[in-house]
């Protein structure tokens, strides 16, 4: 009896101490989107996109922080995020941090 009491105790502590761990790994899963850049602020670090969303009337807009991670590819080559213009049609690979989305992969579109 006492050892089953006490393997509960230890399986309840193993979760607890997982819990924070599990909850920000189900925040931290890759998403993606595709659209069109409306807005590039290099300072800042981050890029506004409207997205191209299937069955609705209206477009949304995301900006996502661009950090040391963020991998930015225009025609086959790695660019950094001066490369990146408003205009641009880009798909994105991002995933939401404590501070918003943050883009993991950015690629620039031809034509």
């Amino acid at each position: 009896m006492k050892k089953n009491v006490l393997r509960g105790f230890v399986v309840l502590a193993v979760l607890a101490l997982l819990a924070p761990a599990i909850a920000l790994a189900g925040d931290a899963a890759m998403k993606s989107c595709k659209g069109e850049i409306t807005a590039v602020d290099a300072s800042a670090k981050t890029v506004t996109v409207k997205i191209e969303a299937m069955g609705q009337s209206e477009a949304k807009e995301m900006t996502l922080s661009i950090d040391d991670a963020t991998k930015i590819v225009k025609d086959g080559q790695t660019v950094d995020l001066t490369a990146l213009q408003k205009g641009d049609r880009v798909a994105v690979n991002y995933r939401h941090g404590e501070n918003g989305a943050v883009a993991v992969s950015i690629g620039i579109q031809k034509g």
